[in-house]
């Protein structure tokens, strides 16, 4: 389920302006999953 909250957290970012905080988010969340 966290796998499929950070992929959902990657598009929301770069659907926004934001595409520095969705690369946070993605690594935070691999770093969770890991």
């Amino acid at each position: 389920a966290t796998f499929l909250h950070v992929q959902y957290w990657n598009g929301y970012g770069e659907s926004l302006l934001g595409y520095d905080q969705s690369t946070e988010t993605v690594r935070f969340g691999l770093s969770l999953v890991r």
